[in-house]
């Protein structure tokens, strides 16, 4: 044991290349006193993602009518169908028309917009629907 590990022990802290001061926790391993630093000192520290705004992605919106490209861009902000309908005055089965289409195959953002599509597909395999 060099002089260097008998201050960690020691003091049970060091200092980061800021000169910041942490704690450290001691132990054995095989037999021997050793220490443990915690996860960040090792490894670095990823900044934190921005959040991505969607609506400026026109990609997104292919396709899409006025009405709709707002009901996408209320559902990629992680709004839930019931406060939509909510909010536009409708029932929750007109937002699912606005969406899904009607059973005679007109209409329907899933048919309009692939990303759209892929949306409404995951969304029924998460809540276990078949589509």
């Amino acid at each position: 044991m060099n002089h260097s590990d008998q201050d960690l022990f020691q003091f049970h802290s060091y200092c980061d290349p800021s000169g910041r001061p942490h704690r450290i926790s001691r132990g054995k391993r095989n037999g021997r006193p050793a220490v443990f630093f915690a996860p960040a000192a090792v490894e670095p520290v990823e900044p934190a993602a921005e959040p991505v705004d969607y609506s400026e992605q026109s990609h997104l919106f292919v396709n899409l009518n006025t009405l709709e490209r707002a009901t996408w861009k209320r559902l990629l902000t992680a709004q839930s169908i019931a406060s939509i309908a909510q909010q536009d005055g409708v029932s929750r089965a007109a937002v699912y028309s606005r969406i899904e289409g009607n059973g005679k195959g007109q209409g329907g953002m899933t048919r309009k917009n692939f990303w759209v599509l892929l949306w409404w597909r995951l969304r029924q395999r998460q809540n276990g629907k078949r589509g």
